[in-house]
């Protein structure tokens, strides 16, 4: 990354700011994971946690740093579009990307996609709520129709727990 978010976070006012540097540290190493598993998929449309989500907005608040990095990371920037998943008609398709989300992350990584120990150390159980990140439709075939969702029925690091729900929900696109 060419910004120090971990330094970031203390000088910013959200709810990184008072968290111990190394619990922010990883925080910004899973959300460079999350980066790198979006690279390894351009294609397909991902729903990052709220945790993930906060380093997400702590970076795109360095837009020269966050525009050089998504280049140099994804090929090209990752937009931000605020209020996806949040109606009826598309609170199953959220849904249906944080499911493949989760389960590309833990057949690429070998760890739980949301990390609710982790959540509970930084005090912000609560964003561990579902998000958006969709790069404007590229979520399709060749021939322009709309791909399945590539996901397990049962959410792997949940299968006893409810699935997630996008309560309050951002698009990321």
């Amino acid at each position: 990354m060419s910004v120090d978010l971990v330094e970031a976070a203390h000088r910013a006012r959200g709810p990184l700011a008072g968290l111990d540097r190394a619990l922010v540290g990883e925080l910004v190493q899973r959300y460079r994971m999350f980066l790198h598993l979006k690279s390894m998929n351009p294609d397909l449309s991902f729903a990052p946690s709220g945790l993930l989500d906060e380093v997400w907005h702590l970076h795109m608040l360095h837009p020269r740093a966050y525009s050089a990095d998504c280049v140099a990371i994804l090929g090209d920037i990752l937009d931000h579009n605020p209020g996806f998943g949040t109606s009826e008609d598309e609170e199953t398709i959220l849904l249906d990307k944080f499911e493949r989300t989760e389960a590309l992350w833990k057949a690429t990584f070998g760890t739980e996609y949301v990390d609710e120990e982790l959540g509970e150390r930084c005090g912000l159980q609560d964003l561990t709520a579902v998000v958006m990140c969709d790069d404007k439709g590229k979520d399709k075939d060749k021939d322009g129709t709309k791909k399945p969702a590539q996901h397990p029925a049962k959410s792997p690091s949940h299968p006893d727990k409810k699935k997630p729900t996008p309560k309050s929900v951002l698009m990321i696109a």
